[in-house]
């Protein structure tokens, strides 16, 4: 009978003794965790209160710190998430303004290079003109004196027309030649001679 109580003794001192180391441990996770919450390190106290809650599953305070740490984990998560989701926006946004100014860039590179493309045809047009100007300008003496020339035929071909041979026209020319020195010589000696008053001038 005294054994008997005995054991009953020690078994109830050794289970009070583990129940305070237990809730020792299950304290000193709680501290842990909580330290670590203050430390924004949200992961890591939540690792630890759930061994805390596994050394002493109705501890009631290592279970509000659990769902206070969810909490804040969720709102963590969602804070992330919105900075990601802006950081893509802000990054779409500048992939698109990237776009729109390579597309802004090339649309004026298009219109420089036709435009230059028009001031060169203008101008080879402009060339062209000119050189053909040049060039017709030196043909119309040329075509001036063929009028001439086909206005005025030659001696030759008048010769033909008026059916005389050229030393037919040889003698005519020379007569009139000796006329034309006659009557000089005779308008010279007229000239030196007095004139008489009482005979008119013809």
């Amino acid at each position: 009978m005294v054994r008997l109580a005995l054991v009953v003794f020690f078994a109830t001192f050794a289970a009070h003794a583990v129940s305070g180391q237990t809730i020792a441990r299950a304290e000193e996770k709680f501290h842990t965790a909580s330290a670590q919450y203050i430390e924004k390190k949200y992961d890591e106290a939540l690792t630890t209160v759930k061994e805390g809650l596994k050394i002493k599953p109705n501890s009631e305070k290592l279970e509000a710190l659990r769902k206070l740490l969810e909490q804040e984990k969720k709102q963590q998560q969602q804070q992330q998430n919105q900075e990601q989701q802006k950081q893509d926006k802000d990054k779409q946004d500048q992939n698109q303004d990237q776009k729109d100014q390579e597309q802004k860039d090339q649309q004026e590179n298009a219109e420089d290079k036709k435009q230059e493309e028009n001031d060169k045809k203008q101008e080879d047009e402009e060339k062209k003109t000119d050189a053909e100007q040049e060039e017709a300008e030196p043909s119309k003496p040329d075509e001036e004196e063929e009028e001439k020339s086909e206005e005025k035929p030659a001696p030759s071909q008048r010769l033909e027309e008026l059916k005389m041979s050229e030393e037919k026209a040889r003698m005519i020319l020379e007569a009139m030649k000796n006329q034309e020195m006659q009557y000089l010589q005779q308008k010279k000696r007229k000239a030196t001679q007095p004139r008489d008053r009482t005979k008119p001038d013809w």
